[in-house]
């Protein structure tokens, strides 16, 4: 009776186990389950569900931004930018990216350019400058056009991160080119000079000042020509009164704040003014500027 009472536990017990050894789809059953990958497109691997994969998420080269294989037989034209990575800047300053357009496989015409930005999940970033020099071109066939994108962002930008797309819509097609752009945690102000006299920028007055979120900083870059400047901070939110001595802060320097903080919208003022005398002073009547920490 015992040995009968242990055959019918094996026989029990041995498909179960099997089962477990050999994976049997898990829950939900389907094989693999959740260990299955999705196809990730500008990998530079061709994964399922893909004809190409060309390292990149751009159309009309070919293959397009899901990671379809494109007609390069009919006439198209073709986009690539001068740099498709930005080195990092600061907010408040411009980089300019250079567009090219190729007339492919004989293609003349008009040609329309549009520009976008979006976050690493292609969500819309609607809040930096981007703007095209020339929206239009008309291509000879086989030949070029170039136009230019400027791109920046204030210190209440939400996103530090992203991509420039610029789009080239011909007839019914479409192609692009993307820029990788990031920005520092920290916004610009630049300061230049007119012979003895600090010269300000004509924003970020008193009743507009300069927003910048809280936790990054505020840096007064020294754009003039060969006179050092010293920033008077009024000693709150970060921006301490600069205590350097001569020759101050030179051109191509910059004196930068603490990460600011949340003190309910303060309107704090700075200014320059020379390290010692016959140096940078302000001009008389000159209007300063205001900054806000921002959440």
């Amino acid at each position: 009776m015992r040995s009968l009472l242990l055959a019918i536990i094996a026989a029990v017990a041995i498909p179960a186990c099997t089962q477990d050894i050999t994976g049997g789809g898990g829950p939900g059953g389907g094989g693999g389950g959740d260990d299955q990958q999705q196809p990730t497109c500008g990998n530079g691997v061709v994964d399922p569900g893909e004809t190409c994969d060309d390292g990149n998420t751009n159309n009309g080269d070919g293959c397009s931004s899901t990671c379809q294989t494109e007609n390069t037989a009919a006439p198209r034209v073709g986009v690539t930018v001068d740099n498709p990575t930005l080195p990092a800047m600061d907010l408040g300053m411009s980089a300019s990216v250079a567009v090219t357009l190729t007339s492919m496989m004989g293609y003349a015409g008009d040609v329309t350019l549009s520009v976008s930005a979006a976050d690493s999940t292609d969500a819309a970033i609607t809040d930096w400058v981007t703007n095209l020099d020339s929206t239009t071109a008309t291509l000879a066939s086989d030949g070029t056009a170039t136009a230019h994108v400027a791109i920046s962002a204030m210190g209440d930008a939400a996103m530090l991160a992203g991509k420039v797309k610029v789009t080239a819509t011909f007839g019914a097609m479409t192609a692009d080119a993307s820029v990788d752009v990031t920005f520092n945690p920290v916004f610009r102000v630049t300061y230049t000079n007119s012979g003895t006299n600090c010269v300000y920028p004509t924003d970020g007055l008193l009743n507009n000042p300069y927003k910048v979120k809280v936790g990054r900083k505020l840096s007064i870059y020294n754009g003039g020509n060969g006179f050092g400047f010293v920033i008077h901070g009024d000693g709150q939110n970060g921006l301490q009164h600069e205590t350097i001595g001569t020759p101050g802060t030179t051109p191509g320097n910059a004196y930068t704040s603490n990460a600011l903080t949340d003190d309910g919208g303060g309107k704090h003022q700075f200014y320059c003014h020379g390290p010692v005398a016959g140096d940078l002073t302000e001009a008389t009547g000159a209007q300063r500027n205001y900054f806000v920490a921002v959440p």
